[in-house]
């Protein structure tokens, strides 16, 4: 199972086809309920303390969702946090996040903490937005089918990674080591339909964006 999770950032439009698709189970988090009800999808769930919505789309919410978990305003978790934590109780294989990046700086910040966070389970875990797909790799051996927008970046998140092999890519690599500063591995861009990542150590923060 896939769940979407559709935050209150920024948001010009949802691709609809994530949200429809067989098997996917779709979570509204504070504003991001409103956005999804105004696309004409009903959340299974909604999430948050909804600080930042009315009185009266609050209600709406209520109205439409069935399963609306309100949260105090005043907590140690945000309420991305929450959703994801409920998210990965579902047992899904992928989970997918709208409306984490752009906006405040704190907050997409914040969401790129917990893409590292939960990088470590064994749920896939990708923020989207118009231009961008952002993900975190954990060490290992990656082969990976042609992601939809024309550039691959990648940047040691937190720590070095070693042994960085790229193949199939227009800029390959070879056991590099690449450092928490360095952005030499900015613009590649696939040379096939299949690529490979390999790396020893490190998280690696890998964003596949187009202009």
């Amino acid at each position: 199972m896939i769940v979407n999770i559709v935050c209150g950032g920024p948001i010009k439009k949802l691709d609809l086809t994530y949200f429809e698709a067989a098997n996917v189970y779709n979570i509204g988090v504070d504003r991001g309920s409103i956005q999804l009800l105004q696309q004409g999808i009903t959340p299974h769930a909604c999430i948050g303390d909804f600080d930042s919505i009315t009185k009266d789309e609050l209600e709406y919410v209520m109205a439409h969702c069935k399963d609306v978990r309100v949260l105090k305003p005043e907590k140690d978790e945000t309420d991305t946090e929450v959703a994801i934590e409920y998210a990965v109780s579902l047992n899904c294989d992928e989970i997918r996040l709208f409306g984490t990046l752009g906006g405040r700086f704190d907050h997409t910040m914040a969401n790129l903490k917990l893409l590292a966070r939960f990088a470590s389970s064994l749920v896939k875990l990708t923020l989207y937005d118009e231009q961008n797909t952002v993900t975190i790799l954990n060490p290992g051996h990656y082969v990976f089918d042609r992601l939809p927008y024309v550039y691959l970046s990648f940047f040691a998140y937190e720590q070095d990674v070693t042994g960085l092999t790229f193949k199939n890519l227009k800029y390959p690599l070879q056991n590099y080591h690449l450092k928490q500063d360095d952005i030499r591995c900015v613009s590649n861009e696939m040379l096939d339909e299949v690529f490979e990542i390999k790396f020893d150590s490190g998280q690696l923060l890998m964003i596949n964006s187009h202009d």
